[in-house]
């Protein structure tokens, strides 16, 4: 609305870090995220116009993952995240919690060889061995490549060519990391190759990617809660209604999730809709939950009635246009 052909004015939204808990539902054959902590990670410009330490969107994960950590009573669980995540010092608080870090590299990461000691050496022990350039690695056919089928984004079965390494993440200053890295080539991909990582080297190359590949499943949540719950779409200026409103959402789309399940289990889950020109092969997707958990509660309020009283139920005015309102926004 300001701008104009001599001048571009813009404006950045805000930024949430979202948590997801990833499980399988007996309606998809897909995995689906279901947000269950959410925190607004205010920008620089904005901490320091009201006075506050600045946190990175890091600082905030590593919070994140200290209390869901103490929840689970410093149980181990697997962290997935996308490359903004792959962060040492993110890496270093993870294995402190008794938590797996699965992350994409960058292909000019710092990673090195285990280094080589020898009894009679002088001076100061290595750290770190031999540089590991993950772009050389992609001609050498002396290294041991593997081919295998893995779960794909989409479900679908593909066959990858990728090569598992043990080796050391090293940054100045810090203390280095063992992780295992896994080059995956992507002939048909618009980069020639990824690198993905995983903080726990008893994992295999396979349960690695399978892994990270199910973290799309938060954007697919991302899409369907701005879709269908007005993620985005606020218009609240005071901060505590800015801070309440898109974790109360996020929570939402689990909350009618887990309803869902309720009447699955309770055989009151209806079918999809089909139409002749898509058929979603009886798959649910979020609004066909949606639109069963809105019928439930509906048919709950304004049409069971008591077994006492077989007379005629006249709804008010107030229901009335509260059934043609609500009506009005799934059309």
């Amino acid at each position: 609305m300001r701008s104009s052909k001599a001048s571009v004015v813009i404006s950045f939204g805000l930024k949430w870090e979202c948590m997801a808990l990833i499980v399988p539902l007996p309606w998809s054959q897909r995995y689906w995220a279901l947000p269950f902590l959410s925190l607004l990670s205010p920008s620089k410009k904005a901490n320091e116009k009201a006075g506050k330490k600045h946190k990175t969107s890091i600082d905030w994960t590593m919070k994140m993952v200290s209390v869901v950590s103490r929840w689970m009573l410093r149980k181990p669980w697997v962290l997935l995240g996308d490359g903004a995540y792959a962060c040492m010092g993110l890496a270093h608080h993870c294995l402190k919690n008794g938590v797996t870090l699965i992350s994409r590299f960058r292909l000019d990461a710092q990673l090195f060889e285990a280094p080589e000691y020898k009894p009679k050496m002088r001076g100061r022990r290595p750290i770190k061995g031999k540089r590991i350039h993950l772009r050389n690695l992609l001609d050498d056919a002396s290294k041991p490549w593997q081919c295998a089928k893995v779960k794909w984004y989409g479900g679908e079965l593909k066959t990858l060519e990728f090569l598992p390494i043990d080796c050391l993440w090293y940054q100045a200053g810090k203390t280095p990391l063992q992780v295992r890295v896994i080059l995956i080539k992507t002939p048909d991909s618009e980069k020639v190759a990824e690198a993905l990582f995983s903080t726990c080297r008893e994992h295999s190359a396979i349960q690695i990617i399978e892994w990270f590949v199910l973290r799309w499943n938060l954007e697919v949540t991302f899409e369907e809660t701005r879709a269908h719950l007005g993620i985005e779409t606020q218009r609240q200026w005071s901060d505590l209604a800015i801070a309440r409103s898109t974790p109360l959402l996020m929570a939402l789309y689990s909350l009618i999730t887990l309803i869902g399940i309720k009447l699955h289990d309770s055989k009151l889950l209806a079918q999809t809709e089909i139409t002749s020109w898509y058929n979603k092969n009886a798959a649910l997707c979020f609004s066909d939950i949606l639109i069963a958990v809105r019928n439930i509660l509906w048919r709950e309020k304004h049409f069971s009635k008591s077994a006492n009283k077989a007379d005629f139920h006249q709804l008010s005015e107030q229901d009335v246009n509260q059934l043609i309102y609500q009506l009005s926004l799934t059309g």
